[in-house]
């Protein structure tokens, strides 16, 4: 196991060469990876690390002041990893390349202060946790299951943040929106915690949706997906956004919440008030 930093010595961008790391030498499963801004330099081939067993990295950094990409469309660095960083400025595309020795990465990091255009794409197999803090990211249609995704800071709701979750087959088992400036969802989610920022919700069911303060917009139509439990503490659940006929199967709302629904396009099979009574499909929005 060694700490490698990405130089380019060979000036080929090759991830595969030895040569292009200090101390020189080509990556083993372990080896912490490091992109630093003294050696702000592209890299472009030998991206896919996923044949055999797969290569598994301990740890894969970017740090601030890094503006180099790090694959691109089409060709992004495939490889698993216990735990990515990207604070830099450049580019990343990853996806998780889980080999026959089962690994898969762990866990996620994008904290860089790129908005203008992506400063991450994700997609693979699996990645267990997402932690989002900072800067625009997609996550690809083609990931798949992701055991936790978590927006902005817990005690920073203003997170400059913004991420998107394409269609496709990934289920999110536990979704937590502590900020930022936009969610905007197209798969499962099984359990959802709203504290702040803004929640678009395109398709797919909700388990569990609990909302303490952020605006969620609810627009899946009866077939593409419901909300099996929604809990509203504070804030605002609309449904109001498309003409299209949904589904919220419980619901319990609570005093200075808001529920923004057409009783024409919205079923809502039993609503709690404030006190815990039970008083059907009658509750004034």
């Amino acid at each position: 196991m060694a700490v490698k930093t990405w130089t380019n010595g060979s000036l080929d961008g090759d991830l595969g060469n030895g040569a292009n790391f200090s101390p020189t030498g080509a990556l083993a499963t372990g080896d912490d990876l490091f992109f630093v801004k003294s050696n702000n330099s592209p890299v472009t081939t030998g991206l896919d690390q996923s044949a055999g067993a797969g290569l598994h990295l301990g740890l894969i950094q970017t740090e601030r002041g890094f503006t180099a990409g790090i694959g691109a469309t089409g060709n992004p660095l495939i490889i698993t990893c216990n735990r990515l960083v990207h604070r830099g400025e450049g580019q990343l595309w990853y996806k998780d390349g889980t080999g026959t020795s089962l690994q898969w990465t762990r866990e996620v990091v994008i904290a860089s202060p790129e908005m203008s255009a992506y400063a991450a794409v994700l997609d693979g197999a699996a990645i267990e946790r997402i932690l989002l803090r900072r800067g625009r990211t997609l996550l690809a249609g083609s990931l798949q299951s992701i055991a936790r995704l978590e927006i902005g800071h817990e005690n920073n709701p203003l997170s400059d943040v913004d991420c998107e979750v394409a269609s496709g087959a990934k289920a999110i088992g536990s979704l937590v929106l502590n900020g930022g400036r936009q969610l905007l969802t197209n798969c499962a989610v099984n359990m959802a915690t709203c504290r702040a920022g803004l929640w678009r919700h395109e398709s797919g069911d909700i388990g569990i949706l609990v909302n303490d303060g952020s605006t969620v917009v609810f627009n899946p139509d009866a077939a593409q997906g419901e909300i099996f439990r929604a809990i509203l503490k504070s804030g605002t659940l609309d449904t109001l956004q498309t003409s299209r006929a949904k589904t919220i199967r419980r619901l319990l709302r609570m005093p200075g919440a808001r529920l923004l629904r057409d009783r024409g396009l919205l079923t809502v099979d039993g609503v709690l008030g404030g006190d815990g009574e039970f008083i059907g499909d009658t509750e004034e929005v």
